[in-house]
């Protein structure tokens, strides 16, 4: 496969995203390690401001009118991002709420102590009844009499309860104004809800859960990321159609005035100026479309930033060629397998499934557990004036209450249904990648049909025009304004082929679940993946305090 060493005009700022493609961080004897050895590049873990990206000379000209024009280069992009999108900030936002229920089910083993103070009067109506109410709770307290009829309950006291990993209910009461000021209650079961697996078993659910959640944050961050390249490489593709259709219209026009100073010495009839007119109005319409284009791609990336900001991004195109030549040298080597085996261990969605087969598994030994019958081992002490104890085995057992074996069927079907989705993943996954991966190898080989395509436009256009000035056969004006359509739609090819191949290879590194490692030497992601951050006010985007400097 052979590529021009020069590239043509659509490939120019196109390719910068490549630059952290290419260098692919890997351990040692990764199947990923990069091939080839890129310049090196400025990268800073410190995401930089927006209001410090430098800023173009505003032009007058197409579609970016009087707004300042930010040079905008994919790494400071997806760093602005990650601190930015406003949807990413939203997941962030939810992982502080899961994480919160990670502390409670966590503290399902810690000691609870409920302090209880209580002051009341108890009225008695009938002589021969002494009717005693109060507020003293599960706390025994005292009683004064404070008149004929009259009592004065008075309460003061702690309660605590805890929970044992072994399944023992520890309770204890503590009453200092009582006549038994220590109560002790203790219930260990013996056969259901026995034993530290099944009692940590819902504290090993939440961890297994907030893993997973974890994992969701990560995946949300890999799609914002891939989505982010696409827009980026949306914006060169659409600056670059208006390149092409500004030099098509260029060229028209050039043939414009050609074809007057011939009219006007009389070696062209008039009529001919007809079609070179009409050519120019077709240019002129079709660079009108481009720079829509144009501002729908950067509107996206305002959008992408969370910003409003009038203000007009340019691409940057540094290093275009050792970029892509990096970037063909890392895809090429690729195999099904070795990226199917790093998918297995990188993608977070695929984990998740894992994590949830973990999570099925607890349900159903829970569940499996709830059919036992009840044993306890109960006892009461009272200690005080008049201390007490009792020592004594409680079995119990619902019949007839199908609740209990609908729960474990569940489960049990839970648990294959995880094994199908697992296996279902697998298989999608391969496929994904082998898909993804032709998909990349095909694009190629486009870019470099697309560009032959290209130069062999070029040269029969160049050929057409110099046959038509001087007025040889086989060079008319049709022939020209068709030639210089073709090159116009050749061009536009080429671009395409280039985006695409770009789009492909980030849409490959996405199945694979290696977009984070790609981007790590360039992008701090940690502001992303710290749900703490998310509670930091957020100040909008600004674009304009920029330093100006020379494009």
């Amino acid at each position: 496969m052979v590529f021009r060493p020069q590239l043509v005009g659509s490939l120019a700022g196109s390719l910068v995203l490549l630059g952290a493609i290419a260098p692919i961080p890997a351990a040692a004897n990764s199947p990923l390690q990069p091939t080839s050895t890129l310049p090196a590049m400025e990268a800073s873990n410190d995401p930089p401001p927006v209001d410090q990206l430098p800023m173009l000379e505003s032009e007058s000209s197409g579609s970016a009118g009087d707004r300042p024009q930010v040079a905008l280069n994919l790494t400071d992009l997806i760093q602005l991002v990650v601190v930015g999108n406003r949807d990413l900030r939203d997941r962030q936002l939810q992982r502080l709420i899961e994480q919160q229920q990670l502390v409670e089910a966590e503290s399902r083993f810690d000691p609870r102590f409920t302090p209880a103070v209580g002051l009341g009067v108890t009225q008695t109506f009938e002589d021969d009844v002494t009717l005693e109410r109060n507020l003293r709770g599960s706390i025994g307290g005292s009683s004064t009499e404070i008149g004929d009829r009259a009592t004065l309950t008075q309460s003061a006291g702690v309660l605590g309860e805890v929970t044992t990993r072994q399944g023992t209910q520890i309770g204890l009461t503590l009453d200092a104004l009582g006549d038994t000021p220590i109560g002790l209650r203790l219930t260990q079961p013996l056969l259901r809800g026995a034993g530290t697996a099944i009692n940590e078993a819902p504290v090993e659910i939440a961890r297994l859960q907030e893993s997973q959640n974890g994992l969701g944050l990560q995946q949300t961050l890999i799609e914002t990321v891939s989505t982010t390249v696409t827009q980026y490489t949306s914006l060169i593709q659409a600056q670059e159609a208006v390149a092409i259709q500004a030099q098509a219209l260029a060229r028209r026009q050039q043939q414009l005035e050609i074809l007057t100073a011939l009219v006007e010495a009389g070696r062209r009839a008039a009529v001919e100026l007809a079609d070179t007119r009409r050519s120019v109005a077709n240019a002129e319409r079709d660079l009108l479309v481009a720079q829509t284009g144009l501002e729908a791609a950067n509107t996206a990336l305002l959008d992408q930033l969370g910003t409003d900001q009038a203000v007009l991004f340019v691409a940057a195109a540094d290093t275009v060629r050792d970029l892509f030549q990096a970037a063909v040298a890392r895809v090429e080597p690729y195999d099904v397998e070795t990226l199917v085996a790093i998918a297995y261990q990188q993608r977070p969605d695929y984990r998740q499934t894992l994590l949830a087969q973990d999570v099925a598994e607890l349900n159903l030994a829970v569940a499996a557990d709830d059919l036992r019958w009840q044993l306890n081992l109960e006892g009461d002490a009272d200690l005080g004036d008049l201390s007490t104890t009792t020592v004594g085995l409680v079995a119990r057992r619902t019949f007839d209450d199908p609740a209990l074996e609908t729960a474990q069927v569940r489960r049990e079907v839970e648990r294959a249904q995880q094994a199908n989705r697992l296996a279902q993943q697998r298989i999608a996954i391969r496929n994904e990648i082998t898909n993804r991966l032709n998909t990349v190898q095909t694009n190629l080989v486009r870019v470099d049909a697309a560009r032959r395509a290209t130069e062999n436009a070029r040269l029969q256009l160049n050929a057409t025009r110099e046959l038509f000035e001087r007025g040889r056969p086989g060079g008319n004006l049709f022939q020209v304004i068709s030639q210089e359509e073709n090159l116009v739609e050749a061009q536009n090819q080429e671009l395409r082929a280039e985006i695409e191949f770009l789009n492909s290879v980030v849409a490959l590194d996405q199945s694979v679940g290696i977009t984070l490692e790609i981007w790590q030497d360039e992008v701090n992601f940690a502001p992303a993946l710290s749900p703490s951050t998310a509670t930091e006010p957020l100040a909008p985007t600004d674009v304009t305090e920029i330093e100006v400097e020379a494009p």
